[in-house]
């Protein structure tokens, strides 16, 4: 019984990727770099959105008259 292998498209970069069916744990990015990536525009994309919520306003506002009242001494 030799080993069978499992193709799929990195979501990344789109690149198909050929693996080793027991080797796959629902792989969705070819290596470390576009997981990396992948990883940076999740977290860009939910900063934005939070900062984009009444809540992260808010708070925003907070922080910069914080450093505003620093600055003054």
């Amino acid at each position: 019984m030799g080993t069978r292998t499992h193709t799929f498209y990195c979501e990344w970069c789109h690149t198909q990727v050929f693996i080793d069916s027991n080797s796959d744990y629902r792989n969705k990015y070819c290596g470390l770099s576009c997981s990396k990536m992948a990883r940076q525009q999740y977290l860009r994309v939910t900063r934005k959105r939070y900062q984009n919520s009444r809540k992260g306003k808010l708070k925003h506002a907070e922080r910069q008259k914080c450093y505003r009242e620093r600055q003054k001494l």
